[in-house]
């Protein structure tokens, strides 16, 4: 058994509209200050027919919406913005930091590949 042929997403799960999408992540970013590695949490949160929101988690464990999009944004731009929120995104634009911080894959095979969908649906 393995994993589904990428046919699948291109021709038949693209076509599925997201009426409710959650997807917590957590993630954690060494800072050259006390306490030295800081750890937060957020979500990528759709609500049909709400726009794609990024979500961060306040210290009461409640989310705050910091990002709003119509269009489904990558799981690298969510990170990004959450640590834009926060004041965490600190390298410089194009620097080696910011690359190995980042790394050189900023999205998903079939993000990458959205012209090889039939359909869009999945986006909106």
């Amino acid at each position: 058994m393995g994993l589904p042929p990428k046919s699948l997403q291109y021709e038949f799960l693209c076509k599925l509209l997201p009426v409710f999408f959650l997807r917590p992540r957590d993630y954690s970013k060494s800072v050259p200050v006390a306490p030295f590695i800081v750890n937060y949490s957020g979500a990528m949160f759709r609500e049909f027919p709400g726009p794609w929101q990024v979500m961060l988690r306040q210290d009461s464990g409640e989310y705050a919406c910091i990002a709003e999009d119509t269009i489904r944004p990558t799981l690298g731009y969510v990170k990004e913005e959450m640590l834009a929120a926060m004041g965490l995104n600190t390298e410089e634009e194009g620097s080696t930091m910011q690359t190995l911080r980042r790394g050189l894959k900023f999205s998903t095979w079939f993000e990458d590949d959205a012209d090889k969908a039939v359909s869009q649906n999945w986006r909106s």
